[in-house]
């Protein structure tokens, strides 16, 4: 996704496929924007920008390129959906491990999307993948679900694209932008990937593998599930149902004020998790 401002202060959207042919060219998605310093998107549909006066904003819009925050009545810069605590600045930095503390307001709003799931994984530039009800697994893409032909149990979306699958044969799989590839492996409940592409997964006897991309590397630990987030930290659900983060490549450090998890994933600012009384729960 590419974003640019004409000189007439309308805000263009651009997008290319894999084979960098353009699916949608100079799209107006907004106007107003003449103000603007610099702008950029960490994808999904996110934009910042900082206008001439050092004010820095945030926009958002969903997959139908409607704007969840920001343009209020057609005035983009009328609000962009910051606290108030955030002030001015000229230039600013942050890891992908300490991301800023945006807050939900009620700027903010859920858009349904059409499909039914039992897992789904999200990655950079707003994809989304999901395991239907059926097991067949989809790609949103354009705006609507894509069938990739397969089926699987569970689906990972790393930060750095790369998307794996448990086959319904509990065997692991890859997705190479258009087909899936069997990876060795067998028996396999959960998966995850971080974002080299190494593979996380959690085998239906509990045990918690990694791949290293030339072999499996067994860890001194049982899970239930696993999640890796965008700066690599990875997290896991133990059999006693307390979460647990990896720290130093083999000691997991238990997150004290845990307990009673089901699953878990993994967002740039933590672990997000859903409890046996199917409530979501994320670490502040």
């Amino acid at each position: 996704m590419i974003y640019a401002i004409a000189r007439d202060g309308k805000l263009l959207y651009y997008r290319h496929n894999q084979d960098f042919a353009w699916m949608v060219s100079s799209r107006a998605i907004g106007s107003g924007w003449q103000n603007a310093d610099h702008l950029f998107s960490t994808g999904g549909g996110r934009i910042y920008s900082t206008r001439k006066d050092g004010e820095l904003y945030y926009f958002r819009h969903n997959t139908a390129l409607q704007w969840v925050v920001g343009n209020k009545g057609g005035i983009i810069f009328g609000d962009g959906g910051w606290d108030k605590g955030f002030g001015k600045l000229v230039l600013g930095s942050v890891s992908k491990d300490a991301p800023l503390p945006l807050r939900l307001s009620a700027n903010h709003a859920w858009n349904r999307i059409d499909g039914t799931a039992i897992d789904i994984g999200a990655g950079p530039e707003g994809t989304v993948w999901h395991i239907a009800a059926d097991k067949a697994a989809y790609e949103w893409h354009e705006g609507k679900w894509t069938d990739t032909k397969a089926k699987g149990l569970d689906i990972g979306v790393g930060a750095g694209g790369h998307v794996v699958a448990v086959g319904t044969d509990r065997k692991p799989y890859e997705w190479d932008g258009k087909s899936w590839n069997q990876r060795s492996g067998a028996v396999q409940d959960k998966i995850d990937v971080d974002p080299q592409g190494n593979i996380w997964i959690v085998k239906v006897s509990n045990e918690i593998w990694r791949w290293d991309g030339r072999r499996w590397h067994q860890m001194k630990a049982k899970a239930l599930d696993v999640a890796v987030g965008p700066g690599g930290r990875v997290f896991v659900v133990g059999t006693d149902r307390k979460g647990y983060m990896l720290d130093g490549g083999s000691k997991w450090l238990v997150n004290p004020a845990s307990g009673g998890q089901a699953s878990v994933i993994a967002s740039a600012s933590g672990p997000i998790v859903v409890n046996t009384g199917n409530q979501i729960w994320a670490a502040m």
